[in-house]
């Protein structure tokens, strides 16, 4: 975890006189310490809780909600990370979790014994409610005690979801006011290696080991070797780099290709001028932003951050099941659109800068899932690989 606060304290001790340029260096700092500030903290409670201690945290009015399975003992937890946590106004223990997350994941892996008799799209484990939620093209009564029976959980909250997926990389026309010559986080590029050409989103700059940078996107167009090119209304190109490593892995939970920079400078911003300042584990409950490179910005809420969702896109050689998917729900009458796929999912923090926590895969038709309305039907739920999975496997870090 990155020690943002030691490192400012450390600068404001050990430096006597501080220039203009350093004066500016450290209220950029200073205003990332205050806005990260309890977001740290956050993120420390929930790494500090093993799976068997607590069935869930998220996110609901800008306060955090823990389900302890053993109150006490969750919160002498609290108390050892610091005296003032547990009297922290922004974390709030919920009542007692009838569930554990480990055995919750159990559950989920139980329901693999009955995922092509119930023709089941998606299993979610869902922290807020302390269970699961699961989607298929139809419920009877006896379905879903089938269903409940093999899990052997009873918080179950049952959805009508389409088989239908859209891996958002596409031939179509991109949208020309989203085009740079630079690969700045959250614009197109274009995959000249595919007999069409494909467009993608730039999802993130990265760092790794002996001084590699790089760029990252998604892989299900995006394979190794493939050569990357930026898009601009008048033809004039630059390499973005080439695919090293691209990963298809539903095991793994991962849509992700790595680009090896080569003649293009590196962005840690969007179009908006805001910047990535941390990329993180995501939460459920929080509300983020898809900045697709060819629909823009659209704003959803992550209903899940270990999604099991079966997907079934033949025409990129994406067939599987996936585990440990962000899921997320578009609000209102927003949708990303071919293109979008790579894209960076972020979290804005204090307005001013962005906390990367996943990368978009693609969307799915659920129907009737929030209410009987008709212009519900239809709704779309987002995916996406998570942030704190993609830097484990490729042991890079945000630019």
């Amino acid at each position: 975890m990155k020690k943002i606060i030691a490192l400012a304290l450390g600068m404001i001790m050990t430096t006597s006189v501080i220039t203009p340029c350093l004066a500016s260096q450290q209220v950029a700092a200073e205003e990332k310490t205050a806005a990260m500030g309890e977001r740290e903290l956050w993120h420390e409670v929930i790494n500090s809780l093993d799976e068997s201690e607590y069935g869930g945290a998220y996110v609901k009015d800008g306060e955090l909600h823990i389900k302890p399975k053993n109150n006490e003992q969750v919160q002498s937890i609290l108390f050892d990370l610091s005296p003032d946590t547990r009297m922290s106004s922004n974390i709030i223990l919920d009542k007692e979790a009838e569930y554990t997350l480990d055995e919750l994941n159990e559950a989920m892996d139980k329901s693999e014994s009955v995922w092509d008799e119930l023709e089941l799209n998606y299993v979610a484990l869902s922290e807020a409610n302390n269970g699961l939620r699961v989607g298929a093209p139809e419920w009877s009564d006896d379905k879903k005690q089938i269903f409940i029976d093999t899990v052997g959980v009873d918080n179950i909250i049952f959805e009508l979801a389409d088989v239908t997926e859209e891996e958002t990389t596409t031939e179509m026309k991109y949208n020309e006011a989203r085009v740079t010559n630079d690969p700045i986080i959250g614009t197109p590029v274009s995959n000249i290696n595919r007999v069409e050409d494909k467009i993608m989103t730039i999802g993130a700059c990265v760092l790794g080991n002996n001084r590699f940078k790089g760029f990252i996107t998604t892989a299900h167009s995006a394979k190794i070797g493939d050569k990357l090119v930026t898009i601009d209304t008048a033809t004039n190109r630059k390499n973005v780099g080439k695919v090293i490593k691209s990963v298809l892995d539903g095991k793994s939970g991962l849509d992700v290709a790595l680009i090896e920079q080569e003649d293009v400078p590196m962005y840690n911003e969007l179009p908006s001028g805001k910047r990535i300042m941390i990329g993180e584990r995501p939460v459920e409950g929080d509300d983020v932003i898809i900045a697709g490179g060819n629909g823009g910005e659209k704003d959803a809420t992550i209903t899940s951050i270990n999604c099991k969702k079966a997907w079934d896109a033949p025409s990129y050689g994406d067939v599987q099941t996936y585990y440990n998917l962000i899921m997320m729900d578009f609000v209102g009458g927003d949708r990303t659109i071919g293109g979008d796929s790579g894209a960076p999912i972020l979290r804005d923090v204090d307005g001013k800068w962005y906390e990367l926590v996943g990368i978009y895969k693609g969307s799915s038709n659920l129907r009737g899932i929030k209410a009987s309305d008709s212009d519900r039907d239809g709704l779309k739920y987002a995916y996406g690989s998570r942030w704190d999975l993609i830097e484990s496997h490729f042991n890079v870090r945000t630019y």
